[in-house]
């Protein structure tokens, strides 16, 4: 059972307003039938009505499915506090599948729950391991709480497996490697890890970007120049990037011109 302590119980359905015609209307049809409609609006943006039929089915002796449902609706609709004050419930009635987890351990973080939240993703990582979208998540997550060690570790543990034949997202993960070494100001290991980057990624304009902002810091303003002049051919038209590759032009050929 996840322990979330900082959370006052309160009676769930008091959280919302229902709409009483649209109650009443949905009230004749079966309950799969509203959950389908549920389901329907909740894609389509819809949340009033999605929650009303939630709300319906939950007042109704739910089926399990019903609180999975619910869960996703309160997690995508940032209702956080109100999906963790349902969590008793849906763990009594269902086995959360690993992208639920990853919904509950955001929630926490939301909540300003982050001890809890980490925890459970700890966890998480222990069951699914070399899941790249739970490392991902976790690495974000430590580096959210200002512990980029910690969010490196859980990079570096994941290339450690996969740099060999792994994922075809390799590189996102060598990227978010060189940022955190960015942060931790190494930036000898950083650019490498940039170069490694844009070897299997060649087109990933992320990875000139940094390289670019790297040289920058570094006082290699040639370079510089021309690594924002590759992520803006990558990329397309970006102000922002345009004035500084502008300004770093000016500033080189003033440089250039002084005896």
């Amino acid at each position: 059972m996840m322990r979330v302590t900082a959370l006052r119980p309160h009676y769930l359905l008091l959280l919302f307003l229902i709409n009483s015609s649209t109650l009443a209307f949905l009230g004749q049809e079966h309950h799969y039938h509203i959950y389908l409609w549920a389901h329907y609006n909740q894609n389509q943006k819809n949340h009033e009505i999605a929650r009303s039929c939630y709300l319906i089915l939950l007042a109704n002796q739910p089926s399990p499915y019903i609180y999975s449902g619910f869960l996703e609706h309160l997690f995508y609709t940032g209702l956080h506090t109100a999906l963790l004050q349902l969590m008793p419930f849906i763990e009594k009635s269902i086995q959360l599948t690993w992208q639920q987890k990853i919904m509950v351990a955001e929630s926490l973080l939301a909540a300003g729950l982050a001890p809890d939240g980490l925890m459970l993703l700890e966890k998480l990582i222990k069951e699914e391991k070399n899941n790249p979208e739970i490392v991902l998540k976790i690495s974000q997550a430590y580096l959210s709480n200002n512990n980029p060690v910690q969010a490196l570790h859980h990079i570096d543990t994941y290339l450690s497996c996969n740099s060999k034949g792994g994922s075809a997202a390799i590189y996102l993960f060598y990227l978010s490697r060189a940022q955190i070494l960015v942060m931790l100001n190494k930036k000898s290991a950083a650019r490498e890890t940039i170069l490694k980057t844009i070897e299997l990624q060649p087109k990933f304009e992320q990875a000139w970007l940094l390289l670019a902002i790297l040289d920058e810091q570094e006082g290699n303003t040639s370079q510089a120049i021309k690594n924002y002049q590759q992520y803006l051919n990558l990329a397309g038209p970006n102000p922002l990037i345009k004035g500084e590759l502008e300004r770093l032009k000016f500033q080189h050929e003033k440089s250039v011109k002084k005896p």
